[in-house]
């Protein structure tokens, strides 16, 4: 039995909360940034933890409603790459998902913060699970954060 279309609708504008999250695995882009000749940084997550203060942005959310397509990108992207075994992760990497993840994490990373010294970064895939055990699904080799489209 099919919904009816209004009710379809309605789903568009309703807000999408992450309540299962806690109760199975979750996927998470984490990045780092890479200077040369010194220690890689720590892995950081691209999506911070956030709250919604105002009944507004239930409403109207660009920004929340582009970190949530991001998500489910991620989740996709995830699906695709599978766990790391020997030489998933070099066919992963020719993949539109992979040049997708690319854009977001190096997005992400330059509107966050980046200090001189930061010229490349690398993303990963984490699948975590509730108890806080994690597996790594991928992890990209050190890319330039900056793109030169000449």
């Amino acid at each position: 039995m099919h919904s009816p279309a209004w009710k379809v609708a309605l789903k568009l504008f309703l807000p999408s909360w992450d309540f299962f999250n806690d109760f199975g695995p979750v996927i998470r882009l984490e990045s780092r940034w890479l200077r040369p000749g010194v220690a890689a940084l720590g892995w950081r997550p691209v999506f911070t933890r956030h709250t919604t203060g105002s009944w507004a942005r239930t409403l109207f959310n660009p920004a929340g409603n582009l970190e949530l397509l991001e998500h489910s990108w991620v989740d996709r992207a995830a699906t695709e790459a599978g766990p790391e075994p020997d030489g998933v992760g070099a066919l992963f990497a020719t993949t539109e998902t992979h040049a997708r993840l690319v854009r977001i994490a190096r997005a992400r990373l330059l509107a966050a913060h980046r200090e001189p010294g930061e010229d490349s970064f690398q993303f990963r895939l984490v699948q975590i699970e509730p108890g806080g055990a994690f597996e790594v699904i991928f992890t990209s080799v050190a890319l330039p954060a900056t793109r030169d489209e000449t």
